[in-house]
């Protein structure tokens, strides 16, 4: 893909087959094949809806296809493909264009990041295609697909967790919001222990935001009392009713260098 192109669209690149020719046309639902390397997972889950929608209205949005070798090639809309054979219909209206593999996989995947099906996982998938395939950045991939660079950034990070963490994620055991409040942590153990805690009490997205502040508090706790004997200092904590004293003792210049350091 061009550089001149990012952020241009679908429009722009539905306009615009190699040699300018784009078709419209109504075909035979058997001409269509899918295309290879598609990214997204479970094609045909929870496809009844679908079906049921193309039997009284048919496929109201166009199929995108690409001519490959004498074949016709979904780019977008396998679902609805999928959906307009258990309807039973013979024919489905396809937008066919010879785009190159830049442009092929930005219509995929400007069309599928708007479903409302598709996972964070899948996503996430979508994304990291176009940065290792194509080398786009976060505010490319961005440009094209009318989500924020944060938002980018976000799902990506998805790919970093866990495998039992992710396949829960595709599965939807657990959402986003639960994935993102596990990133935060560093450690891949406190993440799965944390993660099988979400699964066995069924905490709520805010509750597990809770848990992992106080995993992080802990942390913070340990780190400095690990900070304090580097400073060969002692510390001895007194807990009362509604409150806790910390002292801590040692030589004074030892003191005096240790809150010099925490203060900075």
């Amino acid at each position: 893909m061009r550089k001149s192109r990012l952020g241009r669209g679908l429009e722009a690149l539905l306009g615009e087959g190699a040699g300018g020719e784009v078709k419209y046309r109504t075909v035979p639902v058997e001409s269509l094949s899918p295309r290879q390397g598609q990214p997204r997972i479970d094609k045909e889950t929870d496809l009844d809806e679908l079906v049921e929608s193309v039997k009284k209205h048919g496929v109201l949005q166009p199929i995108i296809a690409t001519e490959k070798e004498g074949k016709l090639l979904i780019i977008a809309g396998e679902r609805r493909w999928l959906a307009a054979q258990k309807a039973g219909l013979k024919e489905v209206p396809v937008i066919i264009g010879n785009w190159d593999d830049k442009d092929i996989a930005i219509l995929s995947i400007v069309e599928n990041v708007q479903r409302k099906d598709l996972s964070p996982l899948e996503e996430a998938l979508y994304y990291k295609r176009l940065q290792k395939e194509f080398g786009l950045t976060q505010n490319d991939i961005a440009s094209l697909t009318g989500k924020s660079r944060a938002h980018i950034a976000n799902i990506l990070r998805v790919l970093k967790l866990p495998d039992a963490v992710t396949s829960a994620l595709q599965e939807g055991k657990i959402t986003l919001g639960h994935a993102k409040a596990l990133l935060s942590l560093r450690n891949e153990k406190e993440i799965v222990d944390l993660f099988h805690k979400i699964l066995e009490e069924e905490l709520s997205v805010r509750e597990t935001e809770e848990l992992v502040s106080a995993v992080k508090r802990k942390k913070r706790k340990e780190v400095e009392f690990k900070e304090i004997s580097k400073y060969r200092l002692k510390a001895k904590v007194t807990f009362g009713k509604k409150s806790a004293r910390l002292v801590i003792t040692g030589r004074p210049e030892d003191i005096k260098r240790f809150l010099s350091e925490i203060e900075s």
